[in-house]
């Protein structure tokens, strides 16, 4: 019973090894600083601006190519906003 235990967990860390090879050739994500974080939500500010003098028939476009679903409550006078990115594989 020893030996089977002993192949299995030998097998699982043969296995673990592409897995750990990959994680060491891949680089840590990168950290933000605070001023990369202030620049991300100027620039959305940059977006926001924009679409708000933009027509309504561009901002439609837009909502569509960026995947964006607004959608307004009149009773709570609230706009809900519903991202679905494309997802994009990397590697």
């Amino acid at each position: 019973m020893c030996r089977q235990s002993g192949t299995a967990e030998a097998n699982a860390q043969r296995a673990a090894i592409p897995q750990r090879d990959k994680a060491a050739r891949e680089p840590a994500p990168r950290r933000f600083t605070e001023n990369d974080i202030r620049s991300l939500v100027g620039s959305f500010d940059d977006i926001r601006n924009t679409l708000r003098d933009a027509r309504s028939e561009d901002k439609g476009n837009i909502y569509l190519e960026t995947r964006l679903a607004l959608t307004y409550n009149p009773g709570q006078n609230k706009i809900s906003v519903e991202a679905k990115p494309t997802l994009i594989t990397v590697g």
